[in-house]
């Protein structure tokens, strides 16, 4: 089993030391930091109903007596629908904007 990262260990990760590393390494790095990232989401979604934890130190907020929030509304559903028409527009210009740029190049 590999050893954990320290707060030192992930200090130590900057752009210099990377682009020094072998791609060999890198890849061997990318999956420790995978790893440790599930280990971290495992590990904050514990809680007494999936882990030997007491139902004592479970969140107070994710309470299972209070309903999910609910769904969007009618009218927030068509809000969302507007934005996202000007967020496709926006990227259209952008890429009309892209092309011209080719062009002068």
């Amino acid at each position: 089993m590999k050893k954990r990262f320290s707060p030192d260990d992930l200090n130590q990760i900057s752009g210099e030391s990377l682009n020094k590393m072998k791609k060999s390494d890198l890849i061997m790095l990318t999956l420790r930091l995978r790893d440790f990232g599930n280990e971290l989401y495992e590990s904050l979604n514990q809680d007494s109903s999936n882990s030997s934890r007491p139902p004592s130190t479970d969140s107070p907020y994710k309470s299972r007596n209070f309903p999910e929030e609910p769904e969007a509304k009618q009218s927030d559903k068509g809000e969302q629908k507007q934005d996202d028409n000007i967020a496709d527009s926006d990227r259209a210009v952008d890429q009309d904007k892209s092309a011209e740029e080719r062009k002068i190049s």
